[in-house]
């Protein structure tokens, strides 16, 4: 089954329901580019083994997984050689439990979009994303929102905290109930423009760190802390370029 030179698999196992056990290490990817729902809705599939740790140009695997409801972990590693979005990548996979991700770049390729990409997976309880680099991200919208049994976020290697492009951050972590605590002091939001309900409905949430938080751009803070209702101790910076309210246009509910 050879595959070198294919270079779409869009939705090529989209709804295949009976799906249980999916074993494609000999697929050659070389050439790929879009794997958008390629997985979308096997809502059988207990486990993949995909070797995307190669000299792949893969640019787009939106929804790749979304609504794979039995799934219960995975651990995927992307050498990137194109820059790449990743949104809805598990949205709706609503019972994975542990989730790993590796992505090494190369030739200055990058991920630029993770919005919705844990989207309602409200069983997972560990995310690993401390090798991923962020340092090219625009959007983080909804990345975990729903995820109701999340307790741990090893979110970013210290080494890519440069997040220079990073533009929209709404509802990133609302209804994350169980999260108790965040590191997002390696975070750079100068460019963020909407930080709308970052926080809502953190019921759990007793500390956030945001020291390196610059918001002088940012115009919607609406509901940011929102029903955090244990919220014992915010760390952040007030100075002039740090966190400032001076363009923020909504506060509603903040």
């Amino acid at each position: 089954f050879k595959t070198n030179k294919v270079k779409t698999m869009i939705s090529m196992f989209q709804s295949c329901s009976q799906l249980v056990n999916l074993y494609l290490n000999s697929f050659q990817i070389s050439s790929l580019t879009y794997m958008d729902n390629m997985f979308k809705e096997c809502s059988s599939l207990i486990s993949i083994t995909l070797n995307t740790n190669t000299n792949s140009k893969i640019s787009s695997m939106i929804s790749a997984f979304e609504g794979c409801t039995a799934l219960e972990s995975l651990d995927l590693s992307v050498q990137i050689n194109a820059n790449l979005k990743m949104n809805k990548l598990f949205s709706k996979c609503t019972t994975l439990k542990n989730v790993r991700l590796n992505m090494y770049s190369g030739n200055d390729y990058y991920v630029t979009d993770v919005s919705e990409m844990f989207y309602n997976n409200y069983n997972l309880e560990t995310v690993d994303m401390s090798h991923f680099d962020p340092s090219q991200l625009e959007n983080t919208s909804y990345m975990f929102y729903g995820c109701k049994l999340l307790k741990s976020i090893k979110l970013f290697n210290s080494q890519y905290h440069q997040t220079y492009n990073l533009i929209q951050m709404d509802y990133m972590f609302a209804n994350c109930e169980n999260l108790t605590n965040i590191d997002l002091s390696k975070l750079n939001t100068t460019q963020v423009t909407n930080m709308d309900s970052l926080f809502k409905n953190c019921g759990s949430l007793t500390n956030i760190n945001i020291y390196h938080f610059r918001t002088a751009n940012v115009e919607n803070m609406r509901s940011m802390f929102e029903s955090c209702t244990n919220l014992k101790s915010i760390v952040f910076r007030y100075y002039s370029y740090y966190f400032t309210t001076s363009n923020v246009k909504y506060m509603d509910n903040m």
